[in-house]
């Protein structure tokens, strides 16, 4: 059966620290109340592996209420900077997962969303950083925010569709509507697949966040078939009577739900079950919520106060004992258990359950994985050109060169601002200094590109922001080796930036400014030149591609030209928000060489 999901869990790294045999469980103690014990120390917990007694090699206690403990910015600016906050040991991480396809849609969608929109007005503290997820929510659309009017919009919007097919969410869900005939069965099992993958996905989102604890609230009735008699509408047409064997089909899925749990455990996220439906008189919640939930250290709420669930749930969070021991590396592929105990009694203890050791193989297919993750410094560099969200920069700098006469050098520098500079700012000052330390020019810079000619060698630049009284407001130092047309083979790729449409024409003028920037919007148009130098260069042959921050390509780009100068007509329409690269290679028998232009997409 195919998946409408798009978020397949991303793979996660064996349970163990990198070089260290340390396992770390983190643990919350409720007392009878429902409420977090702070006093407890190490000598007051056993922990158990696989039955044998540990002892405890580290031990911390981490309180946070949510409240600063700083004077750091509190909105989220970007993604980026929700990602800074969410490795911090004193930010709480919460995930709303909305089961949309096992909540019905009116009663419980109704009181669901009544009630977490009382829970996010009041029940997370300023700095808790939270997001809101249904099955259909892709990772990387997940946005994690502190704006509560935000996510209380958010709120209103979820709905209930258990029971309902038509209309389809999307073209997808349609389409497997067809695929599987419009019968009951076949459907509420895709809607099972769909819930249980996106749980999982969502889990491994969020250990890409940070190591320690992360809290999943999935708001569910429990993952099941639709009742004897549901209807898709139009006709009435494919109900397929239910069978007593696909009554019960997920709703005791053991295996299921352990896969479930593996992937909390692996990712240190607690999950906590919250039925919108409050207490049921008749039955009881599925096993496999029970397994779960406690399975990975959360807890089924069953309670009639869903906004105190949330607020119970929010209060557990709030104080965490970081617990290792020593244990030697195992590759047996199995599941090793974990029980923490409290040596007094009249607490309940929440951890996880255990953890899956790698096999062998798995361990060293992960250790070629990481090498091969590992970008080649000059991708590494370029990425690190871009400003964090949070940068003081003034402006960006470009630094270009090609050939000049007796043996010099034409050294090309541009700038461009990046945000409208304060009243008084002076144009950008350069000081080019040899090796040596001798002064080689001085002067301003034009922000579309000023050249100089500067000795073939090593070289520094010094480019300074002056305000109206002198003083440098923004600089950079850049280190640069001054190539010669004797070199065998180098790159230089200058880029062009229309805003407009009708700037569009201007891009194709050879004196066009140089724009240094590395943000864009996705209304711009680039026209990006390439020059090949060096005794190497006519019989180069270029190419392109886009990458993303991994390094994996995208896309190959479309050079034309030949080796008079090559470029790319690239409008940004089409591609995501985020981080790229553009790189550009050119090889010839006698070398090969590149440059790689850096860009951050804006929404």
């Amino acid at each position: 059966m195919g998946s409408l999901s798009a978020q397949e869990p991303q793979q996660q790294p064996p349970p163990f620290r990198s070089g260290t045999n340390v396992i770390r469980v983190d643990a919350t103690v409720i007392d009878r109340s429902g409420h977090p014990v702070t006093s407890l120390t190490a000598d007051d917990f056993e922990v158990r592996e696989d039955g044998v007694v540990r002892p405890i090699t580290s031990f911390t206690f981490l309180a946070n209420s949510g409240e600063p403990s700083d004077d750091r910015s509190l909105p989220i600016r970007s993604q980026q900077h929700a990602a800074a906050e969410a490795a911090r040991d004193d930010v709480r991480v919460f995930l709303v997962f909305w089961d949309e396809y096992h909540i019905g849609q009116f009663e419980s969608a109704i009181a669901g969303r009544a009630a977490l929109t009382r829970a996010m007005l009041s029940a997370f503290g300023p700095t808790d950083l939270v997001a809101i997820m249904d099955p259909l929510t892709p990772s990387s659309a997940i946005e994690f925010t502190r704006d509560r009017r935000a996510l209380a919009d958010r709120v209103h919007l979820l709905q209930g569709r258990r029971g309902v097919y038509l209309p389809p969410r999307s073209a997808a869900e349609e389409a497997q509507l067809e695929v599987v005939n419009w019968r009951v069965e076949a459907v509420e099992g895709f809607r099972h697949q769909v819930t249980v993958t996106a749980i999982k996905a969502a889990a491994a989102h969020l250990g890409t966040l940070r190591e320690g604890r992360k809290t999943l609230i999935l708001v569910t009735e429990g993952f099941g078939v639709a009742p004897r008699g549901t209807d898709f509408g139009p006709g009435g047409r494919g109900i397929a009577p239910l069978t007593r064997s696909a009554m019960g089909l997920y709703a005791d899925d053991q295996n299921t739900a352990l896969d479930i749990v593996r992937m909390a455990n692996d990712t240190n996220t607690a999950i906590h079950v919250v039925d919108p439906r409050g207490l049921q008189v008749a039955g009881s919640s599925p096993a496999i919520l029970d397994t779960v939930a406690y399975g990975s250290g959360g807890e089924l709420h069953r309670s009639n106060d869903f906004a105190g669930a949330i607020q119970r749930i929010v209060g557990q969070a709030s104080a965490t004992y970081l617990l290792g021991y020593a244990r030697e590396m195992i590759h047996d592929g199995r599941f090793h258990e974990i029980k923490v105990r409290l040596k007094r009694g009249g607490y309940d203890v929440r951890a996880r359950a255990g953890y899956w050791a790698p096999k062998p193989g798995d361990v060293e297919k992960a250790q070629a994985a990481a090498a091969a993750a590992v970008l080649p410094a000059s991708i590494a560099s370029a990425f690190a050109a871009l400003n964090p969200p949070n940068s003081a920069r003034l402006v960006e700098t470009w630094i270009g060169m090609k050939p000049s006469a007796d043996g010099r050098s034409q050294l090309t520098v541009a700038w461009t601002p990046v945000r409208d500079l304060p009243a008084g700012v002076v144009p950008v000052a350069m000081t080019v200094t040899l090796k040596s330390g001798e002064t080689v020019l001085e002067g301003s810079v034009k922000s579309g590109g000023t050249s100089f000619d500067v000795p073939v060698g090593p070289v520094q630049v010094s480019i300074r922001v002056l305000d109206g009284a002198g003083e440098i407001v923004d600089r950079e130092t850049r280190s640069v080796r001054m190539h010669s047309g004797g070199d065998p083979l180098w790159l230089s790729a200058v880029v062009h930036r229309a805003a407009m449409p009708s700037e569009v024409r201007a891009l194709s003028a050879a004196d066009a400014p140089i724009y240094a920037g590395r943000e864009f919007g996705r209304t711009d148009r680039l026209l990006i030149r390439i020059h090949a130098y060096g005794n190497a260069s006519e019989a180069a042959t270029i190419t392109g591609r886009l990458i993303d921050r991994r390094g994996a390509t995208l896309l190959p780009l479309a050079v034309s030209g030949s080796s008079a100068g090559w470029q790319i007509d690239l409008p940004l329409a089409s591609i995501a928000p985020g981080d790229f690269a553009l790189v550009f290679e050119a090889r010839s028998a006698d070398g090969r060489a590149e440059a790689i232009v850096p860009l951050r997409i804006r929404r």
